[in-house]
């Protein structure tokens, strides 16, 4: 009896150092799977929270724009002001840190203070750029440039001088700015930008600061 009591006892110890070893394994397990869920949660969570504002497609935009005469050659004797105007845009965004962008600008009235005063210019610029963009979740700055058109028509007294302020011709687009992301699909814009007009609109260099909304699809 007292070799069967004792067999009982160790069976029932190692019944019991089993289960606790089986308990402990199964909560270690579950802790485990816990532990990759939540991980593997955040990661995604996060890598979704990134994607939203980084991901590719289309996208349109509008705005105003504040027009800085920085005129050139025979043209800076006229003293132009600066003038307002406003901007439109679409482009695609191509991944993380590049997209291309169709800008359109329009500056109202530049008009002169000197030689021929009250003479003013109006001009429609067209530019396609390459945007580099350094996403850091909804902030995005980003650096542009590229190529297009500047068309510039001048009022009378000005096509009467030897000034290169009235026609079509290419010119050259340079800026910066910042995307901020008020949403996944909808992001407010702030840049600045520097045009450069070739042939018979070279004397009308400008600066040009931008703002706005878009809508990324």
């Amino acid at each position: 009896m007292k070799r069967f009591e004792k067999t009982l006892v160790l069976a029932g110890a190692m019944t019991i150092g089993i289960a606790l070893a089986g308990g402990t394994a199964r909560a270690q397990s579950n802790y485990d799977r816990s532990t990759t869920t939540t991980r593997s949660d955040y990661q995604y969570s996060t890598s979704d929270t990134q994607d939203e504002f980084n991901r590719p497609g289309p996208y349109v935009g509008v705005g105003g724009s504040y027009m800085v005469s920085g005129f050139q050659g025979a043209a800076k004797a006229g003293d132009f002001g600066d003038t307002l105007g406003f901007n439109a845009r679409a482009g695609y965004r191509l991944n993380e840190f590049w997209a291309l962008e169709g800008i359109y600008e329009y500056g109202d009235d530049f008009g002169a203070r000197q030689i021929t005063p009250g003479s003013r210019i109006q001009t429609n610029a067209f530019s396609l750029n390459a945007k580099l963009l350094l996403p850091l979740d909804r902030f995005q700055p980003y650096l542009e440039g590229g190529v297009g058109v500047l068309n510039a028509d001048a009022g009378r007294a000005l096509r009467r001088t030897n000034w290169n302020v009235d026609g079509t011709n290419f010119a050259g687009r340079f800026g910066a700015g910042i995307d901020l992301y008020a949403t996944e699909n909808i992001a407010l814009f702030g840049e600045a930008a520097y045009t450069i007009p070739t042939g018979d609109v070279n004397d009308l260099y400008h600066f040009s600061f931008g703002w706005g909304a878009k809508y990324v699809f």
